[in-house]
């Protein structure tokens, strides 16, 4: 059973780094896996929660230097980072910060 998991998992980690949106569409059709349930080294964990963990892991690794410049800029000019918070920049979610807060 522990043979099919990771080879499920090993796939999903192809398919996110390949097309993550398709990746999360199919993580969102999956839903219902969170009953399959596994230990990773001592500490248990469901399918869906590794598949949350490597959509993540693998859009953070695609966008790391965006947000280390993104960070950098709102450290070094605090008063920039006010005032364009409350302005939506084009392409941007207005609530991506928040959103990674709570993920953390």
């Amino acid at each position: 059973m522990s043979s099919i998991l990771i080879l499920f998992l090993i796939f999903y980690l192809i398919l996110a780094k390949i097309r993550l949106d398709w990746a999360v569409m199919f993580f969102l059709f999956a839903l219902p896996s969170y009953q399959i349930r596994f230990d990773c080294f001592g500490v248990p964990a469901t399918l869906l929660e590794a598949m949350i963990l490597i959509s993540f892991a693998v859009w953070l690794f695609k966008n790391y230097k965006k947000i280390i410049n993104n960070v950098k800029i709102k450290l070094k000019n605090p008063h920039f980072a006010k005032a364009t918070l409350g302005k939506p920049t084009s392409g941007r979610y207005p609530f991506d910060i928040e959103i990674v807060l709570m993920l953390l």
